[in-house]
């Protein structure tokens, strides 16, 4: 089996929460059911999972469970939803960040890239001399907002965005437990030209970019001040963009 697979055998695995995803090639994705998962004190996670890829324009990935801890025991046939849930926390910057890679866009392997946006804000910070006005169009549920808002008087105000509503309410849950208050979830419509660029640009010094393949967004959440309760607002949504 292992010769008839060759180089299409992952090589390469990622730890995500307290799973374990491999990447499967088509060519040997027809095993998975024959794959066992480590069982070992070292690798303690509690799912195995193999990954397809990406989706669609949300870039969610397609992952189907190999295995599951059950206490100490490793389940590989009807895995019960209740052992196999892809709804994690990614422990990151000191912060827990909630997450689920088959409903919202989230690498790991992203984070050193998110630590060195931290390092030019901290910069700009002191250029400015005061704290920096950020705008995440592309923030899926915070991961590079963890990071900045980690750090003590980096951060004045904020707008974060995204076009999945799933990321968007993920997001909540993160902003309420790091800031411990509530962000409430309500719709408005606000219609913008098609086509059109961020217009959020001219108002903030710091400007995340989005992750490869993904277009202007329509989802978004404004914290508008994340130092006074007083004057958070709520996702709102936007129309009339392209998606590319």
């Amino acid at each position: 089996m292992v010769d008839a697979g060759g180089e299409s055998w992952p090589s390469s695995h990622e730890f995500f929460g307290d799973m374990m995803i491999v990447r499967l090639d088509e060519e040997v994705s027809e095993t998975r059911g024959r794959l066992r998962p480590p069982n070992s004190s070292r690798t303690p996670t509690s799912d195995f999972l193999s990954d397809r890829g990406v989706l669609g324009e949300l870039r969610t990935r397609d992952l189907n469970p190999i295995g599951a801890r059950s206490g100490d025991e490793i389940v590989l046939d009807d895995i019960p939803d209740d052992i196999s849930s892809t709804r994690v926390m990614v422990r990151e910057s000191g912060r827990s960040i909630l997450c689920d890679p088959t409903r919202a866009y989230f690498s790991t392997k992203l984070q050193s890239e998110r630590l060195e946006t931290l390092a030019l804000a901290k910069e700009l910070r002191s250029l400015l001399g005061r704290p920096l006005r950020v705008c995440d169009p592309f923030c899926g549920v915070g991961p590079a907002l963890a990071t900045l808002l980690g750090e003590p008087d980096l951060v004045g105000d904020v707008l974060a965005s995204d076009l999945n509503p799933d990321a968007v309410e993920m997001l909540l849950d993160n902003l309420r437990r790091w800031d411990r208050r509530e962000y409430r979830p309500t719709i408005s419509n606000l219609k913008a030209p098609r086509g059109q660029d961020s217009r959020a640009g001219g108002c903030a010094e710091l400007q995340q970019t989005p992750p490869p393949g993904v277009g202007t967004c329509f989802w978004s959440t404004c914290h508008t001040d994340h130092r006074d309760p007083a004057l958070s607002r709520a996702p709102a949504r936007q129309d009339g963009t392209e998606h590319g």
